[in-house]
């Protein structure tokens, strides 16, 4: 949150005159996923499910795939969905964050000339094949991460796409 606080406040002071370019980078959602109990209750605990590959055994990958899996495998089905669950409300913490960058650019009216994206570096397994974090290579939900852009040269549309780009396409 400091970081967007800290955001917020230098978006105030840019000179809406000349173009600019502006990252704001935040750390979450890496766990531990330690969120507002807002957010939490966002999210039923008994509607949590596991992903359908939870159960992979790994058996056509390398071992060093079921030694990490192993790791993980001393958590019970309930703390694997208890996980889920902090996970999806770090995500929707990070989205109402965002949410301020947004208020502020509304704010100083510069939505109109501005190119906003929303993009993550990377998914995370949340229980899919028994993972978590990214660490190992090859699994599309480590990959494959939504991303969004707005604002004004885009505004208009709001159309979605199943196109697959990467951060240095952005």
């Amino acid at each position: 949150a400091t970081v967007v606080e800290k955001a917020v406040q230098k978006l105030d002071e840019i000179d809406t005159e000349k173009p600019f370019f502006f990252y704001v980078g935040v750390l979450g959602p890496h766990d531990p996923y330690f969120v507002p109990q807002k957010y939490l209750d966002w999210y039923n605990p008994d509607e949590i499910e596991l992903p359908e590959n939870f159960e992979d055994d790994l058996s056509d990958k390398p071992a060093l795939y079921r030694r990490t899996q192993d790791r993980y495998a001393q958590l019970s089905r309930e703390e694997h969905k208890e996980s889920i669950r902090r996970f999806y409300a770090f995500c929707s913490y990070e989205d109402a964050l965002f949410g301020k960058l947004l208020d502020q650019l509304e704010k100083r009216d510069l939505m109109k000339n501005t190119l906003v994206l929303y993009v993550s570096d990377h998914g995370d397994y949340i229980g899919s094949h028994g993972l978590w974090a990214k660490g190992l290579p090859c699994f599309q939900e480590a990959y494959h991460v939504c991303a969004m852009a707005g604002g004004g040269p885009v505004c208009g549309g709001g159309r979605m796409s199943e196109a697959r780009l990467s951060l240095a396409d952005w």
